[in-house]
């Protein structure tokens, strides 16, 4: 299952997918930064019929200017996607994952989560320290808790 804002680049994504690898692709438009569409897909995450097995929480969001400079509603936005729809999406997929005792959540954090420079930073923090706790309180239950730490390379 994918999701994404951008429905046309969704649904190409996953024809070029089951094209390359003879797999189904289920598409799940949603813009992550608007709370009814995080629950659509927190709602899908919990569906026992077709259950998911793992979670891959990866949604992007940039901000180029300065935090003080900043809209606040787009510095909400920005938390919204980086932990609100991180969080919501995982107590969903836990629950159901807990059931099954079996699944894993695996959350892209940044080397930026190590160093205090600004909003984008310290919302990948929270993603490395959240993955780390319920790593350790839901893996005796069957389900994993995963943060990765990619760096940026250099251009």
């Amino acid at each position: 299952m994918l999701v994404a804002r951008d429905e046309g680049r969704l649904a190409a994504t996953a024809q070029a997918l089951t094209r390359a690898y003879a797999v189904d692709v289920e598409s799940l438009p949603a813009d992550l930064s608007v709370r009814e569409q995080v629950d659509a897909v927190a709602h899908r995450l919990g569906d026992d019929v077709s259950p998911v097995t793992m979670l891959v929480n990866n949604a992007g969001f940039g901000l180029t200017k300065p935090f003080h400079v900043n809209d606040v509603e787009e510095e909400q936005r920005h938390l919204d996607v980086l932990v609100t729809a991180p969080m919501r999406l995982a107590h969903a997929a836990l629950r159901a994952m807990r059931d099954r005792r079996d699944g894993a959540i695996i959350s892209v954090a940044s080397v930026a989560a190590y160093t205090p420079r600004g909003s984008y930073e310290a919302a990948k923090s929270w993603i490395l320290s959240f993955s780390r706790w319920a790593n350790l309180e839901y893996r005796r239950d069957g389900v994993t808790v995963t943060a990765v730490a990619p760096r940026l390379r250099p251009h």
